[in-house]
C-alpha cells in the first residue's frame, strides 16, 4: 500500500531519508511520500522559507537514490493560516511537489497539537466549530491536495459527542466540491484518544460523498512507518473502499487496496 505522511529530521522527525525507505521496502509497501512540515510561522518544529531551497536539493537526491520497488513522492505538510492564502500560494506554486497535505495545527496563536492545557480556556463547542471552520476554508482554499488528520482537534480526548452535524456537513462537503482526498491518519491510535483520524463515524461520511482517501502513518521515526496499516486498512474495507487516492505532481489517481501479507 502507501504510506504518504512521513517526517524526517528536516522537520521534526528523528531518522534520515533511507532509513524511512528501507522500512518501507521491508513492509511491501509500492509507494512512500516524504512529507516534511512546512510553516509560515517559525516554529521549531517546522521548515521555513530560508530551509526550502536545501530541502529541494535533498529531495531531488534522494528520489535518484531510493529507486527500488517503492516509489517515493515528494509532499509537504503545510499549516494553513486564512490571512496568509496568497503567501502561501506564492511558495507552493514554486515547489516540485506530487502533493500538499493542509492541515490545521493552529487556533488563533495557540498550536493546540502541541499544547494540551489551552483546551480549559475555550468552550468545547465554540472550540470545534472553529476548528472545522478552519478545514473548511483550507479546504475551499485550492492550496492543497488533502486533507491532514480530519479531527486532530479531539487528540488529547476532548471530544464533543453531538451538536456537529451542521458544521461536518459543511466542511465535508467543501473537502468533496474541492475534489480533495482526506488521509487516513494511524497516528492517532498513540495519542490520549486512542482513535484514528479520522474516526470510523466521519470517515463513513467521507465515503458516503465520494472523499477518496489516502493513508498516512504520521511517522517521526523509522519504526512508525506503516503503523497500525493492518487495521486501517480493515477499517476501509468495512466502510466500503475499494481505493486510494495516490498523487503525481499534484494530479490525483487511485490504487485499489489490497491486504498486506
Amino acid at each position: 500500500m502507501i504510506d504518504y505522511h512521513i517526517h524526517t529530521s528536516l522537520s521534526d522527525g528523528s531518522g534520515e531519508h533511507r532509513e524511512y525507505y528501507n522500512e518501507a521496502l521491508r513492509l511491501g509497501l509500492s509507494e512512500m511520500g516524504f512529507s516534511d512540515h512546512f510553516c509560515l510561522r517559525p516554529v521549531p518544529w517546522a521548515m521555513g522559507l530560508d530551509d526550502l531551497p536545501a530541502w529541494k536539493k535533498r529531495m531531488q537526491r534522494v528520489r535518484k537514490e531510493c529507486s527500488g520497488s517503492c516509489r517515493v513522492k515528494t509532499g509537504l505538510e503545510v499549516d494553513y493560516f486564512p490571512e496568509r492564502e496568497e503567501e502561501l500560494r506564492a511558495v507552493l506554486d514554486r515547489l516540485p511537489l506530487d502533493y500538499v497535505i493542509g492541515s490545521v495545527h493552529f487556533l488563533g496563536t495557540w498550536n493546540f497539537d502541541s499544547s494540551p492545557d489551552g483546551y480549559d480556556e475555550w468552550d468545547l463547542r465554540h472550540l470545534y466549530e472553529y476548528y472545522y471552520n478552519l478545514i473548511k476554508k483550507a479546504a475551499e482554499s485550492g492550496l492543497f491536495n488533502m486533507i491532514g488528520h480530519l479531527d486532530l482537534v479531539k487528540k488529547f480526548g476532548h471530544r464533543l459527542a453531538d451538536g456537529l452535524d451542521e458544521i461536518m456537513t459543511r466542511t465535508l462537503e467543501a473537502i468533496s466540491n474541492a475534489g480533495l482526498a482526506v488521509e487516513l491518519n494511524t497516528s492517532g491510535r498513540n495519542k490520549p484518544c486512542r482513535d484514528f483520524y479520522p474516526s470510523y463515524t466521519l470517515l463513513e461520511q467521507c465515503y458516503q460523498l465520494d472523499i477518496p482517501v489516502t493513508l498516512g502513518s504520521d511517522a517521526h521515526n523509522p519504526g512508525d512507518v506503516g503503523q497500525h496499516f493492518p487495521d486501517a486498512i480493515d477499517m476501509l474495507k468495512k466502510i466500503g473502499y475499494t481505493r486510494v487516492a495516490v498523487f503525481e505532481k499534484r494530479q490525483i489517481g487511485f490504487q485499489p487496496i489490497r491486504v498486506p501479507q
